[in-house]
């Protein structure tokens, strides 16, 4: 995570439990070395600690195609889609 979402940036609201599960799938597709659960589990905010920059690079990549999916469904509201706010 970034130093805007460990600082508990007001309005961070995280990663929802839809946008995770649909990017985990997105990556589980991928061609290559999947990311470890422990990767996963820091980005997520379920435990602390660091990533590799390609495991990082990897999961947001899937963070953004998973909510311009779920974002572009009909009936869905845009509150699902990550964006990071506080480190623009």
């Amino acid at each position: 995570m970034c130093e805007a979402c460990e600082a508990g940036a007001p309005g961070q609201r995280g990663i929802g439990a839809a946008l995770a599960a649909r990017a985990r799938a997105i990556e589980a597709a991928k061609p290559g070395a999947r990311v470890a659960e422990e990767c996963w589990a820091i980005v997520l905010g379920q435990r602390g600690g660091a990533l590799a920059w390609a495991d990082h690079a990897r999961i947001l990549a899937c963070l953004d195609q998973a909510g311009a999916e779920l974002a572009a469904r009909p009936g869905r509201s845009p509150r699902g889609v990550f964006r990071c706010d506080a480190a623009a």
